[in-house]
Parts: structure tokens; sequence; C-alpha cells
């Protein structure tokens, strides 16, 4: 390691940024340096401009004064540690603010989720989405069960209340409930072709919420559903009736295809 004095290292402060040292001669009286944008070598000698430096701080207007205040060590703004994890855990994770029911005999109980369920049971019927058979031998129905939420506005209010039937999907038997799956995913470059073309013939562009959509698809394969929980119909001589599904409902491994 080479020892650099201070007279030595205010001279490289003297010859600029863009001066290298070459070194210091043999009297010590002199110091050899390079200018890059000059591509001169010099010599100047060290006394000199050590001189010329003192004398030019001693004529600085600038009065330096050793009274200034201290300067605070304490840190105002303290260092604030990354857990080693680097992830942040929840006080609480879920508050539920309304209450739902996850049994459909409570829910025909409470006024605001019977109309909910009977207006659910209603569109079923509307549609025409079965016909209740007798379950045919060597067939096993898929279950069905009741879903409930309470759908909120913006501001936190609530909005309607929220009940929906669906089949237990995951039941089905491939290649006698279902043949094949579909997941109805649109592409951004279909998307993209939509919106350039209302743009270029000045269409307007709606945004359309088809209630019960996928009440509106045809079922191809044979599937039985058993009995709407809260709605069961018994034949009275032994027979066990089920659901012969005509149309996809919710649940159905096949009901995005239809």
């Amino acid at each position: 390691m080479a020892h650099v004095s201070g007279e030595t290292e205010f001279l490289v402060d003297q010859l600029g940024d863009n001066a290298l040292m070459d070194g210091v001669q043999d009297n010590n009286e002199a110091c050899a340096g390079f200018d890059v944008e000059e591509d001169v070598s010099s010599c100047s000698h060290a006394q000199d401009v050590v001189s010329n430096a003192l004398q030019a701080q001693s004529s600085d207007p600038i009065t330096r004064s050793s009274s200034l205040a201290p300067v605070a060590s304490s840190n105002i703004h303290p260092m604030i540690t990354r857990r080693k994890n680097g992830i942040s855990k929840p006080k609480i994770f879920n508050v539920q603010l309304h209450e739902t029911h996850v049994d459909v005999h409570h829910a025909l109980a409470d006024p605001k989720w019977k109309a909910a369920v009977l207006a659910e049971y209603e569109a079923l019927l509307s549609n025409d989405i079965w016909d209740i058979v007798e379950l045919p031998s060597g067939r096993k129905p898929v279950g069905c069960k009741w879903i409930f939420r309470v759908k909120l506005k913006a501001d936190g209010t609530v909005d309607r209340y929220k009940a929906r039937l669906v089949a237990k999907g995951f039941a089905q038997v491939p290649g006698f409930d279902f043949l094949d799956t579909f997941s109805p995913v649109v592409r951004f470059a279909t998307i993209n072709i939509l919106l350039s073309l209302a743009v270029t013939h000045n269409w307007e562009i709606r945004q359309v919420d088809v209630n019960n959509v996928f009440l509106l698809g045809d079922l191809q394969e044979d599937v039985y559903m058993q009995l709407v929980p809260g709605f069961e119909e018994n034949a009275g001589d032994g027979r066990r009736l089920v659901y012969k599904l005509k149309k996809a409902l919710y649940g159905l491994r096949q009901a995005p295809r239809n």
C-alpha cells in the first residue's frame, strides 16, 4: 500500500479532475503531473502550489466560525428492519359482518334468505332444467347444495341476498356423466379486435350481465342429480326419485362448454 501524505493529496486536488499524478520527484520539492485534455506533462513545485493555495484561502471573503451550533447526532428517522421471512401476516384474516346460512332449512326460516331461495328455485323451474324420474339401475346421482352469499354495494351496505343451487360436479364419473370439459376463457386478441371495430365504426359498447347464464345450455349426456334440499318429493311407493337434468347447472363439469 502506498502512503500519500497530506501535502501530496492537496496537490492532487490542485491539478484538477483531468490530471494524473506521476509522482513526487526525488528532492520532494516538485510534483510531476499529466493533463489528459491538454496532453502535456507538467511539473510544479510543491512549495509554490501550497503557498499559493494558502494565500487564496486567506483572501477568501467567506468567514469561517468555530462557534457553529453542533449538529444533533440522534437519528430522527430510525432504520426499519425487514422481517426475515419477508411476509407480513395480518392480525385478522376476515371479519364477517353479515350472517350466511349453510343449511337450507335454517335459511327457509329467515324471511330474507327464504325469498332468495324461492327466487332461485322458481328460476330453475321456469327454465325447465330437469325432469323428475326414477333412478336407473347402476347409476349414481350427483349431489347438490345451496350456496348463500350477501351481495354488498360499493359503500358496504347490503344490496341483496343471493342463493344459488350448485351441483357437486366433483362426484361426476368421466365417460358416464361427462365426456369432456371446457374453460370459457376469452382471448385478449378477440377483445382488442372488437374494441378496434367499435372505434372504427363508432359503435356503442355496452356491458351485459346475463342472469343464470349456465341454465341456457342443453346437456348432451344423461346426468342424474339428487332432489333439491328443502324441496324433496317422495314417490310414496319406495321408488327413489331423482332429477334427470336437461340443461346445464352450476357446478357441472360440462356446464361451461354448454
